[in-house]
């Protein structure tokens, strides 16, 4: 029952990646939910067994995966409480993705591999959080690197995506390199990968280092960040996917698994990845990029209360959990509006007729489960003055710029007389979104977080301080929504300058040693031999 998860996600990658031509795009229309669904049984008993009777369990694949006469690493899987989370957030999310393919990539010519790319997608985030030993922990954080790259790059006949597909997998890739080095070093000084190992011996500050340099370009920290909003180049699922439970949220799961880091420093770059995502939010204009802006935002405050209290990764993975369904769905249900609308730009869009309540978690509202785990974190950073600072201001512009898409999406009549799209949703898309309101109501019911809102011997004004600082933010915004100085909206539209000093200062020293190792090995040396 446990690996049966693991099963069903690769059976679907499989058939529907090598034998999509006979399945047709009606039978991998099938497929791939009906797989995912069942993936979503075997989860919901994993978390039933390992975090409600207490049951961790430890699963053996194979004694001898990697041997040598120094080394042997076993294929083996942990289910812990950590791990069984996470297992079941990432199922659940990824299922309402697949439904919601169905309707949003209907009509292109390769929906089955699309199909295969999420599943496995999926199949590998789950290897990565079920992983007993590095090894496996990183075979799992390469996979779902390759899979962002393809599924990122899926419209290859655009120039955007094949760019915004290479700059992720640049950036991920040099997180990549930090954390391989990470584990050279453990398996140095304790001649082992596992994370037993973690805890039995003193590990040096430069392990510690470079795991973290791994999880923040993962997660798309700050220095790290230039990936993330050009990540959006890709059909609308893969945004939510990747933004919700599964690429950018694996290097805070790692940091949470590992425990590593307790440093005022790693809450100050959390706190200032906050801020930054939230002025970029602000002054963006793409209603794809401005949701991706907050996830940056969101990851900064999950990195932040790391390292303000001892038990900051259970209110980091509660954030985590909670984060993850109304992220998705505010993904996905911004993609049913551009493709109704066919525009991303929110000075384009008219008066529409909805609910602005998806992003009320978002913006922190009571008594809904982005409120109780944004709380948790807030009242735990009190401790760190400069933390709390810098969180409270990032609180401010979170709700600040979601008010003011949303009065942009609602309020506004900016339509110019523009046609909308007749689009018709169906019983998968009703299905996608019945899940994730109830994965979202569940959250409201357990308090969100896993330590169920503990902290709570603090001031009435310092613990009531999140709501007013989120509805001075939220009013702040429905009343200058268009009140922006120019210089303002032309620095933060830009990113800070961030990708100019890449493109200029950075690069051409990556293109110089590239080239150098392409005279010198692959035309030099290598082709004598």
């Amino acid at each position: 029952m446990f690996l049966l998860a693991v099963y069903f996600l690769f059976f679907s990658a499989i058939a529907n990646g090598f034998f999509g031509r006979y399945l047709g795009v009606r039978g991998s229309q099938l497929l791939g939910p009906s797989a995912l669904f069942l993936a979503l049984l075997c989860s919901g008993t994993i978390f039933y067994e390992v975090c409600i009777q207490g049951c961790s369990t430890n699963i053996k694949l194979f004694e001898n995966f990697v041997y040598s006469n120094e080394l042997n690493v076993s294929a083996s899987f942990l289910y812990d409480p950590l791990a069984a989370t996470m297992t079941l957030t990432v199922v659940w999310i990824s299922c309402a993705v697949h439904a919601y393919q169905n309707l949003y990539m209907r009509g292109d010519g390769s929906q089955t591999l699309f199909t295969s790319y999420l599943s496995a997608f999926t199949g590998f985030m789950l290897i990565l959080v079920a992983g007993q030993n590095l090894v496996m922990l990183f075979i799992g954080w390469e996979g779902i690197g390759v899979c962002s790259y393809l599924l990122i790059g899926y419209y290859g006949s655009r120039v955007s995506a094949v760019k915004s597909a290479n700059k992720s997998l640049i950036v991920n890739k040099i997180s990549d390199g930090f954390l391989l080095g990470s584990m050279l070093y453990l398996w140095f000084y304790t001649g082992s990968f596992s994370y037993c190992s973690l805890a039995t011996f003193q590990i040096p500050d430069v392990v510690s280092i470079l795991v973290l340099l791994g999880a923040i370009g993962k997660s798309s920290q700050l220095f790290f960040h230039v990936w993330l909003a050009d990540a959006m180049e890709g059909p609308t699922p893969v945004s939510a996917l990747i933004h919700a439970a599964t690429l950018v949220t694996a290097g805070i799961y790692v940091l949470c698994k590992l425990n590593l880091h307790s440093q005022s420093a790693v809450g100050i770059l959390g706190a200032a990845t906050a801020l930054m995502g939230g002025l970029f939010g602000l002054a963006a204009n793409d209603l794809k990029r401005v949701i991706a802006f907050s996830t940056c935002s969101q990851l900064g405050y999950m990195m932040a209360v790391l390292s303000t209290c001892d038990d900051g990764a259970d209110f980091a993975m509660g954030h985590l959990v909670s984060h993850a369904g109304f992220k998705a769905t505010l993904f996905l249900s911004a993609g049913l509006s551009i493709a109704k609308e066919n525009n991303n730009f929110l000075n384009r869009y008219g008066s529409r007729q909805g609910s602005p309540t998806l992003s009320l978690n978002l913006l922190g509202f009571p008594e809904l489960g982005g409120f109780y785990s944004k709380e948790s974190i807030l009242n735990n950073a009190y401790i760190n003055q400069g933390v709390s600072i810098i969180l409270t201001l990032a609180t401010f512009l979170t709700a600040f710029y979601t008010s003011k898409v949303l009065a942009q999406l609602y309020l506004f009549p900016y339509g110019n007389g523009r046609q909308q799209k007749s689009f018709d949703i169906d019983a998968t898309t009703l299905i996608c979104f019945g899940l994730l309101l109830s994965e979202m109501l569940l959250r409201i019911f357990t308090g969100s977080s896993l330590s169920q809102n503990m902290t709570t011997n603090l001031p009435a004004h310092i613990k009531n301080l999140p709501f007013w600082v989120a509805l001075s933010g939220a009013l702040s915004g429905l009343a200058t929504t268009n009140l922006f100085s120019s210089n303002f909206m032309r620095f933060f539209g830009n990113r800070g300058g961030f990708d100019v000093f890449y493109a200029r200062k950075c690069s051409n020293v990556f293109y110089h040693n590239a080239y150098v190792s392409y005279t010198l090995l692959d035309r030099g040396f290598l082709k004598l031999y």
